[in-house]
């Protein structure tokens, strides 16, 4: 065979080399992506999503804005403790909000979910149907969100530090519950951090301002 042919033959190989390389890739970078996603879908697998009261409040704000009133404002939020979150932390998985619009002189209630309970509301943000009128005393008591800047998270932590240790300690799986109101009074936000589930019956509370993250005071009711 002469050089010229053996040259030839060459680049024939390497031609069909470069194809066969071309065509290969792909699919091991497919196979690649595959095995990615499969995996990344076990690391996400669905998990309860417990969350501090601000986290919550500006989701279904933004919420309750868009989709009922706009100038929505909260009147009243609430975590709801469950065996997924007991609030140990200043989070749950699952909030309650009452919100209020002067224009629609009308007061209604939504949810935040990230809780994989089937008898908790449904995921994200839902609104509660209907809606009631918001009276004067409701009025009074609608507030900024941007007043909250001593989240439920910390408000847990000074709880802790006044009391909240001997009833954690006696009571190790302890359900903690926080409401957040405004207080017309002192004129600022305050958070209930609730050693129980009711504000009416509990083994201790301590109240947090929500804006400076002062400890107020505390007691026991029931």
């Amino acid at each position: 065979m002469t050089s010229s042919r053996w040259f030839r033959l060459l680049l024939l190989i390497l031609a069909l080399l470069v194809i066969v390389a071309c065509s290969t890739e792909p699919k091991s970078a497919t196979n690649a992506e595959t095995v990615s996603a499969a995996t990344s879908a076990k690391t996400t697998a669905k998990i309860p999503q417990p969350i501090t009261a601000t986290q919550a409040l500006q989701k279904m704000e933004g919420y309750a804005q868009k989709q009922w009133a706009q100038d929505a404002m909260p009147v009243h939020i609430e975590s709801e403790p469950n065996s997924e979150a007991n609030g140990q932390d200043g989070k749950a998985t699952v909030w309650m909000a009452v919100f209020g619009s002067m224009r629609k002189g009308e007061i209604r209630t939504f949810h935040w979910s990230g809780s994989l309970d089937p008898s908790a509301p449904v995921a994200g943000v839902s609104a509660a149907p209907g809606s009631s009128p918001l009276n004067s005393e409701m009025a009074s008591q609608m507030f900024q969100s941007f007043l909250v800047k001593s989240d439920t998270d910390k408000a847990a932590t000074i709880a802790v530090e006044h009391g909240g240790q001997n009833i954690l300690k006696k009571f190790p799986d302890q359900r903690v519950k926080y409401i957040l109101v405004f207080d017309t009074k002192a004129n600022t936000p305050l958070v209930y951090v609730v050693y129980g589930e009711e504000l009416k019956k509990n083994k201790g509370f301590g109240v947090i301002n929500a804006i400076t993250g002062d400890y107020v005071r505390g007691g026991k009711a029931g």
